[in-house]
């Protein structure tokens, strides 16, 4: 049996994700109810007035901590509630950052709006292994149709010399952490070093800084009435 507790992963490790697609539908769900937007109260990107119509519209108090007249106790009764409501799964170290990202790269995360199930970023910082298992099984228990396998790297995703430190299949709700001798995304007609490859260009970043600029909306990957209809639905 595989012994995770041996793995020792770095500060910012490369996890690369890659499975089945879900419908739309089945992402709008899983996104809405993953995405750390919530976990930081409504205040993760530079399009503040988007924030602030985003938490309007679904009834949520954004974060002002410039506020001295912020209410905290009601302040967070009102996000645990919201929080019931979606049914959100807070992950530590496995994320989606659609709603409003001010990563360099853009919006972001394992699942995507179209439903492809793909993701060549780092996590982090200093992870274990255990706690990024720990979130899977969060996710698949919510999420049982998800098909998918994690490889988890000896270093970040701009280093050239990296290789795979442990891999996690999830599968009928079920994570099951491997050794690296497993042949990770075979099942899927895939294999790692060619996905290694493909995760390493930068120009979807180059593209994307060209054309952000001074426009922070694209920091957004859903309008506010999308969004209230993905909460609406949850």
């Amino acid at each position: 049996m595989f012994d995770i507790d041996s793995v020792d992963l770095p500060k910012w490790p490369q996890m690369i994700v890659r499975g089945l697609p879900v419908s739309k539908e089945q992402a709008d769900d899983i996104i809405i109810r993953t995405d750390i937007f919530w976990r930081h109260h409504g205040s993760n990107g530079n399009n503040h007035d988007f924030e602030r119509a985003v938490c309007a519209a679904v009834g949520v108090p954004r974060v002002e901590y410039n506020n001295p007249n912020h209410d905290w106790d009601q302040y967070y009764q009102d996000w645990d509630q919201f929080y019931a409501t979606i049914d959100y799964c807070s992950t530590n170290y496995v994320e989606n950052d659609w709603i409003s990202c001010c990563f360099a790269g853009g919006p972001h995360g394992w699942c995507h709006p179209d439903g492809t199930i793909l993701f060549n970023d780092n996590v982090g910082k200093w992870p274990v292994a255990a706690d990024i298992l720990a979130d899977w099984q969060l996710i698949a228990q919510k999420w049982p149709f998800l098909d998918l396998e994690v490889a988890l790297m000896s270093g970040e995703g701009c280093e050239d010399k990296r290789e795979c430190l442990m891999v996690i299949t999830v599968k009928d709700g079920v994570p099951t952490a491997l050794g690296p001798d497993y042949p990770v995304f075979e099942r899927f007609g895939l294999s790692l070093s060619t996905e290694i490859i493909a995760g390493n260009s930068i120009q979807p970043l180059i593209d994307y800084i060209t054309v952000r600029r001074d426009d922070n909306s694209r920091e957004n990957s859903f309008t506010v009435d999308k969004i209230v209809d993905m909460i609406r639905l949850c």
